[in-house]
């Protein structure tokens, strides 16, 4: 009797636990539908009145030029892409990949991609500065190609403004250049550490250089510069690779003096410390 009593209240409270589950979906099922509703209201609304509105038409591009991406070969590139006037709205553009897509460029360094409601967009280029060519011998396979002042390899043949750049050549495994990439070559970097030094000193613009050539095998730079100053026209100045801030500090020196006593330098080695080869 007692053992019949016992699953009575089991099936009892069974019942009654099935019955609360039943009201409590009842209760909630509407709320979730609601939600469920407002989510896919907030959804189609966010699609129609922003990414689809045509208020945000796509009407101008904006491109501030460089010197070598006007603004019709920066219009190509993106008519390339499928980016035209009148063919997106703002919120459908892919910034980053237009980003990413201009970055592959060699010559640029930084490229900024905005959008400036309601239809406008705005690309802002910054390019590579090439600060010296690179010559290389005519039997070789390898393009033209130029260097900036972090040892970025650019393609050859683009502008540099009105500057005279100076030509590099006699480069030790030039086979390994790849445009684009970022230069480790130890001959090369010591170049750049020098025109870097040149470009910062005060006495950097008494020293017209045109041509650098590189001595591996004595470790040295030999510079080739034009008629100024104290120099004669294509006077001779030779620094070694790994001295390259004393040895422009005795070239400062003895410019200095020669100036003060009107002679003038057609050779000079400061890759030596003392009794420094110098003649007129």
């Amino acid at each position: 009797m007692a053992r019949s009593s016992r699953r009575l209240n089991v099936e009892v409270d069974g019942s009654s636990n099935l019955r609360r589950l039943g009201l409590l979906l009842l209760k909630i099922t509407p709320l979730l539908l609601a939600i469920v509703l407002l989510l896919g209201a907030f959804y189609h609304s966010r699609k129609r009145l922003y990414f689809e509105n045509p208020y945000f038409l796509l009407k101008h591009i904006d491109v501030i030029e460089s010197e070598n991406y006007s603004r019709m070969r920066v219009h190509t590139m993106l008519s390339e892409m499928g980016i035209e006037t009148g063919r997106h709205t703002l919120p459908n553009l892919p910034l980053h990949a237009i980003r990413q897509r201009f970055m592959l460029e060699p010559m640029l360094a930084e490229v900024e991609v905005r959008r400036i409601f309601p239809d406008r967009l705005q690309i802002r280029l910054s390019e590579r500065r090439p600060v010296a060519i690179l010559h290389f011998p005519s039997h070789s396979i390898l393009p033209p190609m130029c260097l900036d002042r972090h040892g970025y390899v650019l393609p050859g043949g683009i502008r540099a403004g009105n500057r005279q750049l100076p030509v590099i050549n006699h480069i030790p495994q030039a086979q390994n250049l790849k445009i684009g990439e970022r230069t480790d070559n130890p001959s090369l970097l010591a170049v750049l550490h020098l025109l870097n030094q040149l470009a910062i000193r005060p006495e950097g613009n008494n020293y017209d250089v045109f041509l650098i050539q590189i001595n591996h095998a004595e470790n040295q730079l030999n510079l080739r510069l034009n008629r100024k100053s104290v120099f004669k026209q294509s006077a001779l100045v030779i620094l070694s690779m790994d001295q390259i801030i004393p040895g422009l500090e005795r070239l400062k020196q003895i410019v200095r003096l020669r100036q003060q006593s009107g002679q003038s330098i057609s050779f000079i080695d400061v890759s030596y410390e003392k009794n420094i080869p110098v003649r007129p």
